[in-house]
């Protein structure tokens, strides 16, 4: 048996919400260690694991690898679609053309290679007025994120890293809270929050709605 129970508004969450982001920005800004994110902050996987993701994908491709036992090899594009090829090329194309530089002497350019640049841009790009652009939305499709600097796409774990997951020692340590090891973890890292930003929001809602009488008649 269900029990619906109506809600009402008790206080604009609007308010409240601005009210918490601006402490909570007041607080890290008097930290010494400060500063904005950027997306190149995304790059958290060693040396170890990145090895491990080329050969593992070199061998699902039935494609020779390029890294050793150690060492990633310096460009990953061997290991692209041609589709996923192409699409490099035209944001490439596209950043220089917009910034009058190369995308891979910026260290926060990321593109979303599974989406066409024909159609959309989804990539780093900071917006007018912006000096650092944002990490393009992960979504479940096969896309790969693409940085431009270093070569190579962006890791599965590290894109849980990216939405708050303590997967790596440094992010649960800072958290104090245990090592999540996550498996199938392309799945979880697409339409989905920032882990933080989505429990704020939630609690948010809870506390600006309060039950709403019920009228007997």
């Amino acid at each position: 048996m269900k029990t619906c129970v109506r809600c009402e508004l008790s206080w604009p969450h609007e308010v409240t919400y601005n009210a918490i982001v601006d402490i909570i920005r007041d607080n890290f800004r008097h930290q010494p260690s400060y500063r904005r994110a950027e997306p190149s902050d995304a790059l958290m996987a060693s040396e170890a694991e990145l090895c491990s993701e080329e050969l593992s994908t070199a061998v699902a491709k039935n494609i020779t690898p390029r890294c050793s036992s150690s060492r990633r090899s310096p460009c990953w594009s061997y290991l692209l679609a041609p589709g996923e090829l192409l699409h490099l090329k035209l944001y490439l194309e596209a950043w220089r053309l917009r910034t009058g530089r190369s995308a891979e002497d910026d260290p926060n350019a990321f593109f979303n290679l599974g989406d066409n640049p024909e159609n959309r841009y989804s990539w780093s790009m900071p917006a007018r007025g912006e000096t650092t652009g944002r990490m393009p939305g992960f979504r479940k499709s096969a896309g790969r994120y693409w940085h431009a600097q270093s070569r190579r796409w962006v890791t599965d774990n590290e894109r849980l890293a990216c939405l708050g997951l303590p997967v790596y020692a440094s992010m649960a340590a800072a958290a104090q809270c245990p090592l999540l090891q996550i498996e199938g973890s392309k799945q979880m890292a697409g339409n989905a929050w920032q882990e933080c930003n989505a429990a704020l929001v939630a609690m948010v809602a809870w506390a600006c709605v309060r039950t709403k009488p019920q009228t007997w008649g």
